[in-house]
Protein backbone atom coordinates (compact mmCIF):
# COMPACT_ATOMS: atom_id res chain seq x y z
CA UNK A 1 0.00 0.00 0.00
CA UNK A 2 2.92 2.14 1.03
CA UNK A 3 4.26 1.95 -2.48
CA UNK A 4 1.04 2.50 -4.18
CA UNK A 5 1.01 5.79 -2.14
CA UNK A 6 4.50 6.83 -3.11
CA UNK A 7 3.41 6.21 -6.71
CA UNK A 8 0.75 8.20 -7.14
CA UNK A 9 2.64 11.04 -4.79
CA UNK A 10 5.25 11.19 -7.32
CA UNK A 11 3.42 11.20 -10.30
CA UNK A 12 1.48 14.12 -8.87
CA UNK A 13 4.03 15.93 -7.92
CA UNK A 14 5.09 15.73 -11.76
CA UNK A 15 2.02 16.91 -12.99
CA UNK A 16 2.00 19.40 -10.93
CA UNK A 17 5.65 20.90 -11.47
CA UNK A 18 4.90 20.77 -15.12
CA UNK A 19 1.73 22.48 -15.37
CA UNK A 20 3.98 25.38 -13.59
CA UNK A 21 6.59 26.13 -16.55
CA UNK A 22 4.57 27.70 -19.00
CA UNK A 23 2.63 31.04 -19.35
CA UNK A 24 -0.40 32.26 -21.04
CA UNK A 25 -0.58 35.38 -22.94
CA UNK A 26 -2.91 36.79 -25.19
CA UNK A 27 -3.04 38.02 -28.99
CA UNK A 28 -5.19 40.47 -30.51
CA UNK A 29 -5.49 40.72 -33.95
CA UNK A 30 -7.91 41.99 -36.82
CA UNK A 31 -6.92 38.74 -38.79
CA UNK A 32 -6.09 35.56 -37.71
CA UNK A 33 -3.80 35.05 -40.84
CA UNK A 34 -4.73 30.58 -41.12
CA UNK A 35 -3.42 30.36 -37.62
CA UNK A 36 -4.39 26.89 -35.95
CA UNK A 37 -4.55 25.55 -32.87
CA UNK A 38 -1.17 23.83 -32.25
CA UNK A 39 1.00 25.71 -34.36
CA UNK A 40 4.12 26.49 -32.67
CA UNK A 41 5.01 29.65 -31.45
CA UNK A 42 9.25 30.29 -32.15
CA UNK A 43 11.82 32.85 -30.80
CA UNK A 44 15.22 32.88 -32.44
CA UNK A 45 14.12 29.67 -34.29
CA UNK A 46 13.56 28.12 -31.05
CA UNK A 47 10.26 26.69 -30.09
CA UNK A 48 9.09 28.28 -26.76
CA UNK A 49 5.36 27.66 -27.13
CA UNK A 50 2.13 26.84 -29.14
CA UNK A 51 -0.90 28.45 -29.79
CA UNK A 52 -3.73 26.86 -27.18
CA UNK A 53 -7.07 28.76 -28.62
CA UNK A 54 -8.80 30.98 -30.90
CA UNK A 55 -11.79 33.03 -30.27
CA UNK A 56 -13.85 36.08 -31.82
CA UNK A 57 -15.41 39.17 -30.86
CA UNK A 58 -17.21 41.84 -32.84
CA UNK A 59 -13.86 43.51 -33.39
CA UNK A 60 -10.84 41.32 -33.00
CA UNK A 61 -9.68 38.04 -32.88
CA UNK A 62 -7.66 36.93 -29.72
CA UNK A 63 -5.12 33.94 -29.75
CA UNK A 64 -4.24 32.28 -26.86
CA UNK A 65 -0.47 31.28 -26.56
CA UNK A 66 1.53 29.23 -23.94
CA UNK A 67 4.76 30.00 -23.85
CA UNK A 68 7.70 28.74 -21.67
CA UNK A 69 7.47 31.03 -18.79
CA UNK A 70 11.16 30.62 -18.08
CA UNK A 71 12.00 32.48 -20.92
CA UNK A 72 11.58 36.46 -20.46
CA UNK A 73 9.76 38.49 -22.51
CA UNK A 74 10.35 42.43 -22.27
CA UNK A 75 7.48 44.09 -23.05
CA UNK A 76 8.71 45.51 -26.15
CA UNK A 77 9.18 42.15 -28.15
CA UNK A 78 7.87 41.83 -31.07
CA UNK A 79 5.17 39.51 -32.43
CA UNK A 80 4.04 38.24 -35.67
CA UNK A 81 2.33 35.82 -37.51
CA UNK A 82 3.92 34.21 -40.15
CA UNK A 83 4.42 31.29 -42.84
CA UNK A 84 6.09 28.14 -41.68
CA UNK A 85 6.74 26.77 -45.26
CA UNK A 86 5.20 27.37 -48.21
CA UNK A 87 2.06 25.03 -48.09
CA UNK A 88 0.74 27.55 -45.56
CA UNK A 89 1.38 26.82 -42.29
CA UNK A 90 1.82 28.80 -39.94
CA UNK A 91 3.25 30.15 -36.65
CA UNK A 92 3.75 33.03 -34.05
CA UNK A 93 7.72 34.45 -34.23
CA UNK A 94 8.65 36.78 -31.39
CA UNK A 95 11.44 38.62 -31.38
CA UNK A 96 12.72 39.79 -28.01
CA UNK A 97 12.76 43.15 -27.05
CA UNK A 98 15.17 44.81 -24.89
CA UNK A 99 12.63 46.52 -22.11
CA UNK A 100 13.67 45.39 -18.47
CA UNK A 101 9.91 45.05 -18.02
CA UNK A 102 8.33 41.60 -18.84
CA UNK A 103 4.88 40.24 -19.76
CA UNK A 104 3.44 38.21 -17.12
CA UNK A 105 0.59 35.49 -17.03
CA UNK A 106 -2.58 36.59 -18.91
CA UNK A 107 -1.43 39.59 -20.30
CA UNK A 108 -2.60 40.70 -23.67
CA UNK A 109 -0.28 41.84 -26.78
CA UNK A 110 -2.56 44.20 -28.69
CA UNK A 111 0.82 45.14 -31.35
CA UNK A 112 1.10 42.05 -33.43
CA UNK A 113 2.41 42.79 -37.30
CA UNK A 114 1.34 41.31 -40.21
CA UNK A 115 4.03 42.77 -41.97
CA UNK A 116 6.77 40.08 -41.12
CA UNK A 117 4.08 37.84 -42.72
CA UNK A 118 3.98 39.82 -45.61
CA UNK A 119 7.68 40.36 -45.98
CA UNK A 120 8.23 36.57 -46.15
CA UNK A 121 5.19 35.19 -48.56
CA UNK A 122 7.03 38.02 -50.69
CA UNK A 123 10.63 36.30 -49.76
CA UNK A 124 8.98 32.61 -50.71
CA UNK A 125 7.57 33.46 -53.65
CA UNK A 126 10.43 35.15 -55.16
CA UNK A 127 12.79 31.88 -54.26
CA UNK A 128 10.14 29.83 -55.78
CA UNK A 129 10.60 31.69 -58.88
CA UNK A 130 13.83 31.55 -59.18
CA UNK A 131 14.05 28.25 -58.39
CA UNK A 132 11.42 27.57 -61.18
CA UNK A 133 13.75 29.83 -63.75
CA UNK A 134 16.93 27.92 -62.95
CA UNK A 135 15.49 24.50 -63.86
CA UNK A 136 13.78 25.35 -66.58
CA UNK A 137 17.43 26.89 -68.35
Amino acid sequence: MRKHILYVSTILVFFVSCSYTDMILFLQVENAQGISKEDPVYMKGLPIGSVEDLSLDSKYVYIEILVDKNIPLPIDSYFSIENTDMLGNKHIEIVPGNETIYFSENDTIRDVSLQMLINKTIESVESATDFFNDSNR
